[in-house]
């Protein structure tokens, strides 16, 4: 049987700390921004968070984060894992 590929999260403000921890109790492994004393930091923050610890960012407001990912402050050569969205944004076909 294949090994399941797992992905770590990184959950910035907009979702509860008791989501991380429900997620870890699951096995998930599952950090928050509220754990992490990343709360109220910028977006381009948050963002390069993620990826100094090799982990998806989970939001929100995923629109700012694609602005954060284009703007000079934020270093192009660094590798970002991934950014999962629960919001209605809708991408063009």
């Amino acid at each position: 049987m294949a090994e399941e590929a797992k992905i770590a999260l990184y959950l910035n403000e907009h979702f509860s700390d008791d989501i991380a921890v429900a997620l870890r109790e699951r096995g998930y492994d599952v950090v928050s921004s509220h754990g992490s004393e990343m709360d109220g930091k910028p977006d381009a923050d948050q963002l390069v968070y993620a990826v100094s610890q090799k982990r998806a960012l989970l939001t929100g407001n995923f629109g700012d984060f694609i602005d954060s990912a284009s703007t000079k402050s934020f270093s192009m050569s660094a590798r970002i894992i991934g950014v999962v969205t629960r919001s209605g944004y809708r991408f063009s076909k």
